[in-house]
């Protein structure tokens, strides 16, 4: 005799026996509780991240404590905060580099190459900004018309 938890099984030789669910009583078992230890069938075990358990032993999912969730209208602003400061440094980069091609003069410290560089990054200055600036206004719309709706 062979004892799978509290079920006993015959074994004879040339014959295959199966073990039956030590919850329901119908069907093979297949699975083991890690809290009782019970033989259990697919119908009668959950498997978690956190195990084996027949249904009598499931662990309840708790509610994690987390801090509360911030309203859309704060996620907007929070984004409008962070890309006007992005907008005021790529308008700085913008300013410096006009400024040093204006002048005719080298730059100090007679970088090599850097007057070339900041002429080849205007154009691009000025795209970045406009595009900044287009998504900053798209946010402040949608800001002003989520406060409407609260």
């Amino acid at each position: 005799m062979v004892m799978v938890g509290e079920a006993e099984t015959a074994i004879v030789p040339g014959t295959q026996t199966t073990a039956l669910c030590e919850r329901c009583g119908k069907n093979p078992v297949e699975w083991q509780c890690q809290v009782c230890r019970k033989a259990v069938c697919t119908q009668c075990v959950r498997v978690t991240d956190k195990g084996v358990f027949c249904l009598d032993h499931v662990p309840t999912t708790e509610t994690q404590t987390t801090a509360p969730a911030t309203s859309g209208g704060e996620g907007i602003k929070s984004a409008i905060y962070t890309l006007l400061v992005l907008e005021i440094g790529v308008g700085v980069f913008y300013f410096l580099s006009t400024v040093f091609m204006g002048t005719g003069t080298d730059i100090p410290g007679n970088v090599f190459g850097l007057k070339d560089l900041l002429k080849a990054f205007q154009g691009m200055f000025l795209l970045v900004l406009g595009g900044i600036g287009l998504v900053i206004a798209v946010l402040v719309i949608a800001y002003f018309a989520t406060r409407r709706k609260q």
